[in-house]
């Protein structure tokens, strides 16, 4: 991970030779990928690619893929060669954020242009994952089909951590109670 970080490419390439696990996480759930991703390596990204890497593979205790990584640390290149091998930009993190929200959030304008593309932002239909009438999402059951609301509460109660206005926090709380009041 360390040469993928650094930008190493010769390195990279020798350690893929040589039998590498391309997409190996590490205890906090981060692959190599992932770490070129955020640093901007881009001929790293590109190799790690092209020897299989999973492009949307998400980090275990965020759910981040490569290309939120890369929305991060503002790396235009890299995040057009993630799109470009097939990387979604409507996949949500455990806090139900898209790439174009990390992007945003960070502030950079370019990569959420990118992102706002026509062809890069279509809806897709993900199928059923069950017959149950309440699935179970991060250990909590929530009623089927309340997923999408359950990942509101989710990224609402991460924007009330985040504030520190009253007037913010009381909306939100509102709105977390709002949602809860319907899962019921």
């Amino acid at each position: 991970m360390a040469a993928s970080q650094n930008g190493h490419v010769e390195v990279v390439d020798k350690l893929l030779q040589h039998g590498a696990t391309v997409d190996l996480q590490d205890k906090d759930g981060v692959s190599s990928l992932m770490v070129a991703s955020e640093y901007g390596p881009v001929e790293v990204v590109d190799q790690l690619l092209q020897h299989g890497a999973t492009v949307d593979l998400q980090r275990s205790n965020t759910g981040y893929t490569a290309l939120m990584f890369a929305c991060k640390g503002g790396h235009l290149d890299t995040v057009k060669v993630l799109m470009e091998h097939g990387a979604d930009p409507l996949i949500r993190s455990l806090a139900g954020v898209t790439a174009l929200g990390v992007a945003s959030t960070n502030e950079f304008p370019d990569v959420c242009n990118e992102l706002n593309q026509p062809d890069r932002t279509t809806d897709v239909e993900y199928p059923e994952t069950s017959t149950e009438k309440e699935e179970v999402v991060e250990g909590k059951k929530v009623p089927k089909g309340d997923y999408k609301r359950y990942l509101k509460i989710r990224a609402l109660r991460a924007t009330l951590w985040r504030t520190g206005k009253r007037k913010v926090k009381r909306k939100v709380k509102a709105a977390i109670e709002t949602l809860y009041s319907n899962l019921n």
